[in-house]
């Protein structure tokens, strides 16, 4: 336009992205900004904890509908049980962050605040069946900062420090479990873990449906349950699988 740009090398007004190979040279206009699977809330974190993305992505593949009771017996700073919630209030993932196109010259500001507040008038409020446990203090307190962050309330997830291995069924009717257990780079969670925990779902859970993450393929058989789904996920760079389990009266402990 004549003269010099001013740039921020920080934080841009546009982002554009170049990319060489031999012969050609192709440039992206970054439209988003940071990561889609920042929602803007999880200031606290525990250790390795889920991607928001992903952790919406496993409540999708686990088949768990609004309504239906939903436990996270690791539930760490309390990512799966606050998207879940998202999901069942119908909150739009983004309402909470920027968008690089909003510092694009030609942007609509009206027509974007029209786009946030029809998502904001979308939003229902009513209470949850929704549960979050995990053996660790600053685990639960960094779950119940976040939850207050994302605009939830307790009464849309109960945050509570205990043990998965003696931990009861918090609902009368069977629901379902989604999970991220200690694994791989993340804690160590003990030899006696698996087996202790699935000795409890099998004593006090059947009826439920359970989805545990893990990257040990041999999960199925230090729990001694069958698994019905087996779906191949990434979190970060760790090659994992989604078990899905049946929890059936009577199954041997």
């Amino acid at each position: 336009e004549g003269r010099r740009p001013d740039i921020d090398t920080v934080r841009p007004d546009a982002r554009v992205h170049l990319f060489l190979d031999k012969t050609t040279a192709t440039l992206y206009l970054d439209t988003t900004g940071e990561s889609l699977f920042k929602r803007g809330w999880r200031w606290d974190k525990g250790e390795a904890p889920l991607r928001e993305n992903l952790a919406a992505g496993l409540l999708a593949l686990s088949g768990w509908q609004p309504g239906t009771p939903l436990l996270d017996p690791f539930c760490g700073s309390g990512t799966l049980l606050i998207e879940a919630a998202w999901i069942a209030l119908g909150m739009a993932p983004g309402r909470q962050r920027p968008f690089a196109f909003q510092r694009l010259r030609d942007h609509d500001e009206s027509a974007w605040e029209a786009l946030r507040q029809q998502a904001l008038d979308a939003v229902q409020d009513q209470p949850l069946s929704m549960v979050g446990i995990d053996t660790d203090t600053q685990a639960i307190t960094a779950a119940k900062r976040n939850l207050q962050r994302a605009g939830l309330k307790p009464e849309h997830i109960h945050f509570e420090q205990a043990d998965a291995r003696t931990f009861h069924p918090p609902f009368e009717q069977p629901g379902t479990i989604v999970t991220n257990p200690p694994y791989g780079e993340r804690l160590d969670s003990g030899p006696d873990l698996w087996t202790e925990w699935a000795s409890q779902l099998k004593r006090h859970y059947a009826g439920w449906e359970l989805y545990v993450i893990s990257n040990d393929l041999d999960l199925p058989r230090a729990m001694r349950l069958r698994p019905h789904r087996r779906y191949p996920v990434y979190n970060g760079a760790l090659d994992c699988r989604l078990f899905g389990f049946e929890m059936v009266a009577g199954s041997p402990t």
